[in-house]
């Protein structure tokens, strides 16, 4: 049989269009993300699939670097990004987390 995991928490800073820390908490099951053009939803799914392993060529980008904000002047193009997943069911948890630095490279 096997176990089901959910998304407990997503924070992020500096990815895509999240400059600034950003912390998302999902005490009930996500089914669906929705909102206007423009407001990350895209984003946010991205920010999923990097952590647990895709490649940016998976996630709309050629590059690493097309995944950081480069938005403002004053700030180094950098990411950082954490998930934490839970199995209710079997008691378990865990974090998984993700970096990027503005030449591309990452760490995880």
């Amino acid at each position: 049989m096997s176990e089901t995991w959910r998304l407990d928490r997503l924070v992020l800073q500096g990815f895509k269009s999240f400059a600034d820390r950003t912390l998302l908490d999902f005490p009930d099951p996500v089914t669906g993300i929705i909102g206007p053009n423009g407001s990350g939803k895209s984003n946010l799914v991205e920010a999923i699939r990097f952590v647990t392993g895709s490649r940016a060529q998976d996630l709309r980008g050629e590059e690493l670097k097309a995944l950081l904000f480069h938005g403002a002047k004053t700030r180094p193009p950098r990411a950082w990004l954490r998930c934490a997943w839970s199995s209710p069911g079997a008691g378990s948890a865990w974090w998984w987390s993700g970096a990027l630095r503005g030449t591309g490279a990452s760490s995880g």
